[in-house]
């Protein structure tokens, strides 16, 4: 099989390491391109000794767009729509895949609430698909720009997704409660971030608002317009990676015994070679780690309410291995190439 030109703009943030890291395994990717706004003309593996490569970083030339068949944006939410119409003038065909925000909503009304910035290209928002594979994986094959959805949505809507689409119209009302390791920020330097402040303590934030919150509401209605808006409160936890999401769900009729509401996840999820239905056992953060997984069960704790949990490496699942799987989906390659790597159990 013919090997894929590949670009990553803003190469050096959590999210474009962890992509390079993954597609440095890839029998079909040739990596052309690496930008990085704050390193520009200095050596990948000067910056990162471990990783083996002479490539040299450059800042963000839309013009390489002629040399790539594909490319990853990790960068800042209204950097990236800013980008992608210079890219698409240099090559209508190139599959461009964003790990920001830019392309995660269809009404720019939406996107421009939550983020409080003008979306520079809303015209090209109806050619984008939202890239949650296991939910939207047909439309996923049939188009060139894939939004990467955030990390805190994809572990709390792989959860949601079988009971939405099943008690549509049955449900009153939905609480999620996440919590996320320090990474979930960025590689960035803040005080709110620096060991000795988050070491040994636990911090809710986004309390009124979390711009993920939003996205993830969207996504909700997409599956059923007459579902409750989702109520979510995020925690920073004092670890590197990984996700944890409780949600819980309340109901306005009894419902089936806890056996038959995780059929919905096994028959749902049977096919997904990266979502783990847990027979006894309750997801760890530590089950996925380093791992494009996902990992839930279903708990009944009433009549009329069950507790979903859900963990995910944020920045493999939540990010970078998600674009990999969505890369893979559009070039017909298998899903799960180069994302086999098993978790890390210490």
């Amino acid at each position: 099989m013919k090997k894929i030109k590949v670009g990553i703009f803003g190469a050096t943030g959590y999210a474009g390491l962890n992509i390079f890291r993954i597609l440095s395994n890839h029998p079909y990717v040739d990596l052309k391109y690496l930008s990085s706004r704050s390193y520009n003309g200095e050596s990948y593996k000067k910056l990162f000794p471990s990783f083996n490569t002479d490539i040299v970083l450059k800042t963000s030339d839309p013009e390489v767009a002629k040399d790539l068949d594909a490319c990853f944006i990790a960068l800042p939410a209204g950097e990236t729509s800013k980008f992608v119409t210079k890219l698409i003038e240099y090559n209508n065909n190139i599959v461009i895949i964003d790990l920001g925000a830019d392309f995660r909503f269809k009404d720019k009304e939406i996107y421009e609430k939550t983020y409080g910035i003008e979306h520079s290209c809303p015209e090209i928002l109806k050619n984008s698909v939202y890239g949650l594979p296991e939910i939207n994986r047909e439309k996923i094959k049939r188009v060139k720009i894939i939004g990467n959805p955030g990390c805190y949505p994809t572990s709390i809507l792989l959860g949601l997704y079988p009971i939405i689409d099943r008690f549509k119209g049955s449900i009153e009302n939905i609480i999620a409660d996440s919590k996320s390791g320090v990474s979930g920020a960025g590689r960035k330097l803040s005080k709110d971030f620096l060991f000795c402040e988050v070491n040994e303590s636990v911090k809710p934030y986004g309390a009124k608002f979390h711009r993920h919150q939003p996205e993830m509401n969207d996504q909700i209605k997409l599956i059923s317009k007459d579902a409750p808006e989702l109520i979510f409160t995020p925690h920073l936890i004092p670890m590197q990676r990984g996700i944890l999401s409780t949600i819980y769900v309340f109901f306005k009729e009894d419902l089936p015994e806890e056996n038959e509401i995780k059929k919905l996840y096994y028959e749902k999820y049977r096919n997904e070679k990266f979502i783990q239905i847990l027979e006894n056992d309750l997801p760890t953060t530590g089950m996925v780690r380093s791992s494009n997984l996902c990992a839930i069960n279903i708990c009944k704790t009433s009549n009329r309410v069950i507790k979903i949990f859900s963990a995910i490496d944020n920045l493999i699942k939540g990010a970078s291995g998600q674009a990999v799987q969505n890369l893979n989906i559009i070039f017909d390659f298998p899903e799960e190439l180069s994302l086999t790597t098993l978790p890390e159990v210490i």
